[in-house]
């Protein structure tokens, strides 16, 4: 390579490297950055379970592709649970796609320009950016999956070591996103009969991606019991992208709709192993296919459309919402008519991707590879279900064909030229005139995310006023009302705390600890009234629970109520007869009643149970001398 090409790069990766750690300064300012959300904690827990020496994880087969949470528990165990150290390591590695992005275009394309355009466009990529600074495995992939497409190219001059390393990390790519997985047999047959890859280094390809994948599946059967290859949310994944309620599957959240779903299985066909779990999803999925082939072909026509529109689609947190938080991103990501960048380098990528295949001069086995990771990818996304995240690690080689596009474009002449500059802008078009607005002011579960992220740093008036923001968009959302009251009555504002939990009672009224939570607390306030109701209705739900006895007992007691209080407490010995407490309750309840034929019995009980303790037997003491009896002798049990 020239001399200025060697400076050229290194300054790319230098000013990408730069622009990924102010990204990082400026997105620490949210309290998101040190306080993860949804599969980000996830990782982080799993991370931290490994860290802690527990390295064969969890005594179940993976839930999530393991290797994201190795990488967190390894620089955990090495530096202690920094959050900022694995972003950095991320920072740099999305330099290095730069650089290995114009290695792959130099290998692909005889035209220069379409390197340097793609490890342009992909150092100032603001998605890149994004995922890089998030503990999410998106940006791993990208870099792996560019690692392993120039490995693979790599090992096409043969050679077993060769084969070997780019089949270790093709696997790695499986174990990070496990989407590639149906890349890897058209990988092989591209080897074998495109690049005319020897016999014995395809062999040493495959045995390097069963030296990564199989002590995987291995563990997952003897550690979980069962043969699960990598993970078990392929089912459940595959299921919310495959069924006949697309947009609100692919929108469920942690709580309760999330809890209700993956109970399925359990549910209804009393499966609790996590593999044959994940076979019920699949098994659910398919039967809506059967059952609305029409439809089902419809889904994967809109799903592959939203794969290519243009704008970011969120998974668990807004991209767009992080603009908040970093002047670069709103330079490097936004939705105006287009949505920027992908709503130009889709086009783009798929004008060349045309123009590549119309042009029998220029294909080459190291672009068809491009070309057939880019297919192989989208189809794996589009039979599950379209995210930005998802898409992500498709996007090197998709800038690939974008730089070549423009390489192309300007070569051309006269019809072809306007043919092609037409196509693109059909295509710029299409994929951007149904994007949705640029969402600045995030949803309720963004909302949610970063009260209770606020209210985990102690900043109470930051967290109430994101959940009065979740609450004016989704007046009935559990969580936030939940959350909400708890901070109330952290600060003191019981009363406004009470009105958050009722409220909550009101949309769900299953939720017997937020009510026992309420009547506890109207209780300790004097609200004795309150407490009655609440625990009479909590008796009503749960009738074998001793303690919501005894509770209603105490309410009618403060009330004047003292045959309601003396039937509660009489329920709740019949449950717990052993407890201490309640017969000293009782006891005390029909001495004030005056019937001390009804306090005896509770008086001799406690005589029982007091063995050595002192201040029992003084207890006991005191209520003969109230009854005016002499303390009878002790009696068995």
């Amino acid at each position: 390579m020239e001399r200025r090409h060697q400076i050229g790069l290194a300054l790319l990766a230098l000013l990408a490297l730069a622009l990924r750690l102010l990204y990082l300064l400026q997105a620490d300012d949210s309290p998101l950055f040190t306080h993860p959300v949804v599969d980000a904690r996830t990782y982080v827990r799993t991370a931290r379970h490994l860290s802690a020496g527990q390295w064969l994880g969890a005594a179940q087969p993976f839930w999530q592709p393991p290797l994201y949470p190795y990488f967190l528990g390894g620089l955990f165990a090495l530096f202690g649970e920094n959050y900022y150290l694995p972003r950095l390591v991320q920072a740099a590695s999305g330099a290095a796609v730069c650089l290995l992005v114009f290695f792959l275009g130099r290998r692909a394309f005889s035209a220069p320009a379409a390197g340097w355009f793609a490890a342009a466009a992909a150092a100032l990529y603001g998605p890149f950016l994004y995922f890089e600074g998030e503990l999410l495995p998106a940006s791993l992939a990208v870099f792996l999956n560019t690692l392993a497409l120039l490995a693979l190219l790599w090992a096409g001059g043969g050679g077993i070591g060769r084969g070997l390393v780019a089949g270790v990390l093709l696997g790695a790519t499986a174990l990070t996103v496990a989407s590639v997985l149906l890349f890897i047999p058209v990988a092989l047959l591209w080897a074998r009969y495109q690049a005319r890859v020897p016999v014995s280094t395809l062999s040493a390809l495959i045995l390097g991606l069963a030296l990564v994948i199989a002590p995987v599946t291995l563990r997952n059967r003897v550690v979980g019991g069962e043969w699960v290859p990598i993970s078990y949310n392929a089912g459940i994944n595959f299921y919310l992208g495959n069924n006949p309620d697309y947009d609100r599957t692919t929108h469920i959240r942690p709580g309760r709709d999330w809890r209700d779903l993956t109970d399925l299985p359990e549910r209804e066909a009393g499966i609790t192993a996590k593999g044959a779990s994940s076979s019920y999803f699949f098994g659910r999925s398919c039967d809506y296919i059967a059952a609305d082939p029409a439809g089902y072909v419809r889904l994967q026509l809109r799903k592959l459309y939203l794969f290519w529109r243009g704008d970011e689609i969120p998974r668990n947190l807004n991209l767009y919402y992080a603009r908040h938080q970093s002047s670069l991103l709103q330079a490097l990501l936004w939705i105006r008519g287009l949505a920027f960048p992908f709503g130009l380098v889709g086009p783009l990528a798929l004008t060349g991707l045309l123009l590549y295949l119309r042009d029998p001069q220029a294909r080459s086995s190291a672009a068809d590879l491009l070309l057939l990771f880019a297919a192989t990818y989208t189809l794996a996304v589009v039979l599950f279900f379209v995210t930005g995240r998802y898409r992500l690690p498709v996007i090197p080689p998709l800038l690939l064909f974008a730089g070549y596009a423009l390489t192309r474009l300007r070569l051309l002449r006269g019809r072809q030229r306007a043919g092609g500059m037409a196509l693109l802008a059909a295509l710029v078009v299409g994929l951007n005139i149904g994007v949705p607005a640029m969402d600045m002011q995030g949803d309720s579960q963004q909302h949610v995310y970063l009260a209770s992220a606020y209210a985990a740093e102690g900043l109470l008036a930051n967290a109430l006023r994101h959940y009065e923001q979740a609450l004016e968009m989704e007046p009935a959302h559990e969580i936030a009302l939940d959350d909400a009251g708890a901070v109330l009555a952290q600060r003191g504002d019981l009363r406004r705390a009470a009105a958050n939990w009722e409220r909550l009672l009101h949309h769900y009224p299953d939720r017997t600890d937020v009510r026992f939570r309420l009547a506890a607390m109207s209780f300790d306030t004097g609200d004795y009234a309150r407490a009655e109701r609440h625990f009479e209705h909590l008796t009503a739900e749960e009738p074998e629970r001793a303690i919501f006895h005894a509770r209603l007992a105490q309410s009618r007691s403060h009330l004047g109520d003292l045959g309601g209080a003396a039937a509660a407490y009489r329920r709740a010995l019949e449950l717990d007869p052993m407890a201490r407490p309640l017969h000293r309750q009782l006891a005390q309840l029909e001495l004030q009643r005056g019937n001390q034929a009804a306090a005896l019995p509770h008086v001799r009980a406690l005589a029982r149970q007091a063995g050595e303790d002192a201040a029992i037997h003084r207890e006991v003491e005191e209520f003969y001398r109230r009854m005016g009896r002499e303390r009878e002798p002790a009696v068995g049990p």
